[in-house]
């Protein structure tokens, strides 16, 4: 053996030992999860691969072609409200729409590809009361619809009135696979799943909440933006507070803060409580080894969560929340959103549909994820609204369940670039204003959490948590011992509703 091999021998022995060491050293979870982003820019699923397995794809007869069959789906429309847009553009493209807006072309390409290579037409139907007309429509026996999009506040009802199928008896629909988002399994009672996520929709995207940040504010102060504590693990509750502290300015001098005449260093809502919950460990409920509900909200660790949110979210000497009459001041009616745009504010929660509504700041503006309790904290954990976005599902009524699973799977398969045109252009591109911004999405989007008591609902446990939040109210066992009782009957109910289902 010559000396140049054995000493390129040498070095690849060194380097495996230094690999072994450094993996089997322990040290706490601070990875960044990347959302999967499923196909390439052009919407062909092939590039959904890795290295080891090449390319993923569905896993669908090869025969199959429903010449001319158009698949209807029940979607929400709501002009209403400030957090959802009014009609779905997931499903079809819009033809008044002009060319080379992202969303709508990648939306176009897929309908094309998978129109030419399955034979079949995508249509809509948006209604603003589309609950009751999916219930209408099968308690009729009726078939006019092939799926419904929901809006998340009307899923558990649904499902507790047994208004959709349950995923295995969807012969072609494989959850396994990375177009679908395996995060919805959290709403699953005793291991049967009745409504689906993933890369077919992007308003469960929008649900996705966060926090915006005031660049000039921190400037102006001379702090440091957070990029760096979120990347090192160190976006605490703890870290948080401090800043938001630090914000807080009385503009108009009259010694009291009072809506938006002053600067506050944290604007949120009402359900600024459930969110940072979520972030720092907790939840609603969570299910048992058996698959079904236990309601959490009230055990040691998540009132410790609760109440360590509480001190700085209730603070109103630097906390402003906008749904509680003493604290929204007069400008409400502009826009939920209207202090944080006109620089009023230094952190801003949101959901990520308000982020397209902030084009027009003149200020510039950062995206970060909700902070994590502390530094034990394995990773950062981002609710997804159980009031906002939609998730999907299949009517009961439905009479041909292999065409509908074929034309789902299909769909979800080859919207890969739909989700790119939504994550990568239209948030990293054209509304996130920095590089680092991109980093902080990819931790939204790929920690996301469905809280299966806030997504029932049981015992009405969403109002509960929001008129806590809005009179800063810390008793959280009153709750639970108000309504303790209540949720225990629903959750008793769903699962016998849920044991008689085909």
């Amino acid at each position: 053996m010559n000396m140049k091999r054995f000493i390129a021998i040498a070095l690849i022995v060194v380097m495996c030992l230094f690999t072994f060491f450094a993996c089997n050293n322990e040290q706490p979870n601070t990875e960044l999860q990347t959302p999967d982003l499923g196909a390439n820019d052009t919407g062909e699923v092939a590039d959904v691969e890795t290295e080891e397995t090449g390319p993923v794809l569905p896993n669908l007869p090869d025969d199959t072609y429903f010449d001319g069959y158009t698949f209807t789906v029940l979607t929400p429309y709501r002009t209403a409200t400030d957090w959802i847009l009014p009609t779905p553009r997931e499903i079809v493209h819009n033809p008044e729409e002009e060319a080379g807006a992202p969303i709508n072309d990648a939306v176009y390409q897929r309908n094309s590809v998978l129109s030419e290579k399955f034979g079949f037409e995508l249509a809509i139907d948006a209604r603003s009361n589309a609950e009751e007309i999916l219930r209408r429509e099968i308690y009729a026996g009726e078939d006019n619809y092939d799926a419904v999009m929901l809006l998340n506040a009307h899923i558990g009802s649904a499902i507790q009135e047994g208004l959709f199928v349950d995923a295995k008896n969807l012969p072609y629909i494989d959850l396994d696979k990375p177009w679908w988002d395996s995060g919805v399994e959290a709403m699953a009672i005793l291991d049967r799943q009745f409504v689906f996520g993933g890369d077919l929709l992007i308003l469960d995207n929008e649900a996705t909440q966060g926090l915006l940040f005031n660049k000039r504010i921190l400037q102006d102060l001379g702090l440091e933006f957070p990029y760096d504590l979120v990347l090192e693990g160190k976006w605490t509750f703890n870290a948080f507070h401090e800043l938001i502290k630090l914000g807080a300015q009385d503009l108009d001098g009259d010694g009291v803060m009072t809506g938006y005449a002053d600067q506050w260093g944290y604007m949120g809502f009402n359900d600024s409580l459930h969110t940072f919950l979520v972030a720092g460990g907790g939840s609603k409920a969570e299910k048992d080894r058996d698959g079904i509900p236990t309601m959490t909200f009230m055990d040691q660790k998540n009132i410790n969560i609760m109440h360590r949110a509480m001190d700085f979210l209730y603070d109103k000497s630097f906390a402003m929340n906008l749904q509680s009459e003493a604290d929204r001041g007069s400008r409400w009616g502009d826009s939920p959103h209207w202090g944080f745009q006109q620089g009023r504010g230094m952190f801003f929660w949101v959901r990520m549909v308000v982020v397209g509504r902030l084009r027009a700041m003149e200020e510039s503006f950062g995206i970060l994820p909700i902070p994590k309790f502390d530094e034990n904290q394995a990773q950062y954990r981002t609710l997804v609204s159980p009031f906002t976005g939609v998730l999907l599902g299949v009517p009961i009524t439905s009479s041909d369940l292999e065409r509908t699973s074929i034309i789902l799977e299909a769909i979800s398969a080859e919207s890969g670039g739909l989700q790119r045109a939504y994550y990568d252009i239209v948030l990293q591109r054209q509304l996130a204003r920095d590089h680092e911004s991109e980093a902080m999405l990819d931790i939204l989007f790929g920690t996301r959490i469905y809280d299966i008591g806030a997504f029932y609902n049981f015992g009405e446990i969403n109002w509960a948590f929001n008129d806590m939040a809005a009179t800063h109210d810390r008793a959280v066992m009153t709750v639970h011992e108000e309504r303790g009782e209540i949720m225990q009957d629903e959750i008793n109910k769903l699962v016998e509703v849920i044991k008689d289902l085909n």
